[in-house]
């Protein structure tokens, strides 16, 4: 096995521990501003409010070519 083979593997294993260690929250705050967060997003694209920045301008930012 490669290094970054086993340094990939290895990595997937921490994330996935984690993801499963974590469970979803049940804070009433956390929940109301996440609620208000999602609402206040599809409002914006309902009524074309939305403004996107491109995932070329967000890797221009760090100097990475993202295609």
């Amino acid at each position: 096995m490669s290094a970054m083979s086993f340094c990939m593997s290895t990595t997937k294993a921490k994330l996935a521990a984690l993801d499963a260690e974590t469970p979803p929250s049940t804070d009433a705050d956390y929940l109301a501003w996440k609620e208000a967060k999602i609402t206040a997003a599809m409002k914006k694209k309902q009524d074309g409010t939305a403004t996107y920045t491109s995932i070329d301008e967000i890797a221009a930012k760090f100097g990475f070519d993202a295609r």
